[in-house]
């Protein structure tokens, strides 16, 4: 149907195109071609229509009058128009909008339509409107919103609601929160909640504050609450243009990049020119003389310090004073060079707490025991060891002492602060900056600051500090190798090099250290490598370094996120978002849990990693709806939460965890007492030696790719095996396994089906279209068994392809969807997310009749 070509009124422009912008929209309709287009909002936008709720925005730009007082409106229709040749008429385009208001005034919701029109005048002087396009952001399923309502019935009339939107009341709580001033709430997005609020407000807008120097920078910020209450942020970027510099900058360590150039080429030991290679041009950093600062919300975040002891150019500053840079741009500065470590210590790090807000854990807020800023020694000796003078390779966290006794009161300003020290990425080699005859010019390294993974583990005790209080878990050195792993492998080269690169955790200031231990060689939770540790006592701190036992806790935690989409290495946009979603969702897990750990003066940490267990479970059963845009603002990475509890049981069961108590096992541990299961595809576990074999039932990872013409003969490995879900004349039937020790009684299974067009997105849970299928009697199935369930009654039209949802539960094992808590129970949820995540459910795509 595109272009819709209609006639319109010269004389009336705005409405003809709007009546004939209705037009498009009611034929669309009638093909079916606009799927979750609410009707409220179409029969809104009909002739002589107006809604209190929704309605056609004018065309008010560019403005008939300048000096009008509404001239820069932002919410309106606008033209655009564009002279082609001397003597020919210009292109014009008036793009339509359409979206929600109360009481007359549009509130930038980002909810409605927008629909181009080109126009053309034809030879008999008429003119033409060809309509070619139609975009739409509307409320997802089962989600209420302005048009929905009964005005009659809520408490709170449109005039009301629409004064609560921008009141002074909350913009000084947003204000407070954020620490910013002069606050313009810019738009408002509202959904039905019923109860005493009856709707949840999410605002965005804009506020201002000050640097170190005075200068005003303005900032973009989104909170959450009610109509009356600002709530919680949910983000806040700073809008800057101005007085920030360039530099050439590790995007991420030399090694993890694709290039062509050899594993040898990327070594820290290479030139300034050699190294170039692997950088790239990062803008929008402070410049001299600002100071390598990052602050937000009125808190000073992070600092780089200088550092008199170590580096010559920072002779004589003040204690904790903070490091300018200056930046002239071009290949500045130079690789071995004290200004490139310094400015390499902000960006790492400065990404890390931004990645931190970006997945809601406020900074300020986080850091409960531990104190802000931290403090980035970007060149520093060791206290501890050898390299006191700081010519070692190495990093550390340092932590201030508590001034007071725990009687207190204690100040914010009293918490013990934090300083990371950064020495060395290599001894080999030192350069000098050309000599102006004048001032020295020392030979300078290259500096471990430059390495992101580095900065990563050490992040690992920053926030140990911060939310829990002491530096080191009492199980492993700390969760900071997992963390680096699993940020950089969605984005590394060697995550596609075979499993002996995947597997190195620091491949450019290099450790022999590991992500992929095997079980069986003793990286085992109950067997040799962690045994040592595990017999000192909880009332004991550690008496080692743990780092062995790192790489134990780095393999179980790298396995979690291989599980939730790691593994799903194809290129298409779908499985690169599966992958990088599963690695912010796993890094957002471990943050959120160390906070929850953080209950030392009446629950202190155990010798005990089942206890970080229980707290990474706890993080994904809180969670709702976890969602995070990427680096460019060009896409989102989104998971229900509640999905992923067994298969972080399951990922340090497989390295060795829950064990029979008191031997040493190099094996995966123990299943729950009652595992029921739908068999699926998944069986073995690539690790640094050799594959692991788990057996039916396990979430060994495997790619979660689904192309959209899936073959329907073939189950993909996270599907379930053709011998679990079976389809005959007969019906549906159903295998269910038990991996436990024990009986599980009462097994029920439920069946659900919905067809599936060839080349057609995946359906989702929680959506309409599907049918459940007549319930059978339950069975108790016997450990180590299986039991068949139905045949279930299916009976639809032959020749289509359909995907059947299968799920077994009993009181002992339930499945998600089991739990009203659980948001995968009511909110729309991948299929992939879900039934990767729970061997209770299990998923097959058929045709009839079977081939």
């Amino acid at each position: 149907m595109s272009p819709f070509v209609r006639t319109v009124d010269r004389s009336r422009i705005a409405t003809s195109l709007q009546n004939s912008a209705h037009e498009y929209l009611t034929r669309l309709r009638e093909f079916g071609e606009t799927e979750g287009l609410p009707q409220q909002w179409l029969d809104a936008l009909g002739p002589g229509k107006d809604d209190p709720t929704f309605g056609w925005m004018p065309i008010g730009w560019p403005p008939e009058n300048e000096a009008d007082e509404d001239a820069g409106n932002p919410f309106v229709s606008f033209r655009l128009g564009r002279k082609t040749m001397e003597g020919a008429e210009p292109d014009q385009t008036v793009v339509l909008l359409a979206s929600e208001r109360l009481s007359g005034k549009f509130i930038g919701s980002g909810l409605g339509l927008s629909m181009v029109a080109n126009l053309r005048s034809t030879a008999e002087g008429e003119l033409n409107a060809h309509f070619i396009g139609i975009s739409a952001s509307f409320y997802g399923p089962d989600t209420r919103g302005l048009e929905s309502v009964d005005w009659e019935e809520v408490r709170t009339k449109p005039a009301q609601l629409l004064a609560q939107l921008h009141s002074e009341e909350v913009k000084r709580d947003i204000a407070s929160m954020l620490g910013l001033t002069s606050i313009s709430v810019r738009g408002a997005r509202l959904i039905w909640v019923d109860g005493e609020d009856e709707w949840q407000v999410e605002r965005r807008g804009t506020g201002r504050s000050h640097s170190s120097s005075g200068e005003a920078i303005s900032y973009f910020f989104t909170v959450v609450g009610t109509p009356k209450k600002a709530g919680k942020v949910l983000g806040r970027v700073m809008l800057q243009a101005h007085a920030v510099g360039d530099a050439r900058l590790f995007p991420i360590d030399p090694p993890s990049q694709a290039t062509n150039q050899g594993y040898g080429k990327s070594r820290p030991s290479r030139s300034d020119d050699e190294l170039d290679y692997y950088r790239t041009t990062v803008s929008g950093l402070p410049y001299y003389p600002r100071p390598l600062v990052l602050s937000s919300g009125g808190h000073e975040w992070l600092r780089v310090v200088q550092c008199p002891g170590f580096v010559l150019a920072d002779h004589g500053a003040p204690a904790n004073s903070p490091k300018s840079v200056n930046l002239p741009g071009g290949t500045k500065p130079p690789v071995h060079s004290d200004d490139f470590a310094a400015v390499s210590a902000f960006y790492n790090v400065s990404r890390i707490f931004n990645r931190l807000a970006a997945y809601g854990l406020d900074p300020f807020a986080y850091f409960r025991i531990g104190s802000l800023p931290l403090r980035l020694a970007y060149r520093s000796g060791m206290q501890a060891g050898p390299g006191k003078d700081g010519r070692t390779v190495n990093a550390c966290v340092q932590v201030d002492g508590w001034p007071f006794d725990f009687v207190g009161p204690t100040a914010v300003g009293d918490r013990p602060g934090m300083e990371m020290h950064l020495a060395w990425a290599d001894m080999s080699r030192r350069e000098r900056k050309s000599w102006n005859s004048i001032d020295p010019s020392p030979a300078e390294p290259i500096g471990i600051a430059a390495d992101d993974r580095w900065i990563w583990h050490e992040i690992g005790h920053v926030l140990l500090v911060a939310a829990v209080g002491e530096l080191e878990l009492r199980f492993a050195h700390s969760p900071g190798d997992a963390l680096a792993a699993i940020a950089l492998d969605p984005v590394s080269q060697l995550s596609k090099k075979g499993t002996y690169w995947r597997g190195m955790t620091f491949p450019w200031v290099f450790l022999p250290r590991r992500h992929d231990r095997s079980v069986t060689n003793g990286w085992s939770w109950g067997g040799t490598m962690h045994s040592a540790l595990a017999r000192v006592p909880e009332s004991t701190a550690p008496r080692r370094k743990a780092y062995l036992s790192e790489q134990i806790l780095s393999s179980s935690l790298f396995r979690l996120y291989r599980v939730l989409g790691g593994d799903t290495m194809e290129e298409t946009p779908d499985d690169i978002n599966t992958r990088h979603t599963a690695s912010h969702y796993c890094l957002f897990l471990i943050m959120q849990a160390l906070q929850l750990l953080g209950t030392q003066p009446a629950v202190p940490l155990r010798n005990d990693p089942e206890q970080f267990v229980d707290a990474l479970i706890d993080a994904d059963f809180g969670a709702t709806i976890f969602r995070v845009a990427s680096d460019d603002g060009a896409t989102y990475y989104e998971r229900i939460g509640g999905c992923a509890q067994k298969v972080i049981r399951w990922a340090f069961e497989a390295q060795g965890l829950y064990a029979p108590a008191g031997t040493i096992t190099n094996a995966p541990g123990l299943p729950p007492p009652v595992d029921v299961y739908i068999a699926n595809g998944r069986g073995s576990e690539s690790t640094e030696s050799e594959p692991i074999e788990y057996g039916p039932g396990s979430y060994a990872p495997v790619s979660l790719h689904w192309p959209l013409d899936q073959n329907v003969g073939d189950p993909l490995p996270w599907q379930a095996h053709r011998n679990a879900i079976t389809v005959e004349a007969s019906g549906i039937s159903v295998v269910v396994g038990n991996r436990g020790s024990e009986k599980a009684t009462g097994v029920t299974v439920a069946v659900w089906w919905r067809e599936w067009p060839i080349n057609s997105a995946p359906p989702a849970w929680n959506e309409p279209g599907w049918t459940a299928l007549p319930a059978t009697a339950a069975q108790d199935i016997e450990a180590q068994a299986d039991a068949t369930f139905g045949p279930f009654q299916f009976a639809p039209a032959s020749g289509q392809r359909f995907i059947i949802l299968a799920k077994a539960s009993c009181l002992a094992d339930g499945a998600y969807i089991d739990v009203p808590a659980r948001a995968c129970s009511y909110m729309r949820t991948r299929l992939i997310d879900l039934v990767s995540g729970d061997n209770n459910m299990g998923l097959r795509v058929v045709t009839l009749p079977l081939p």
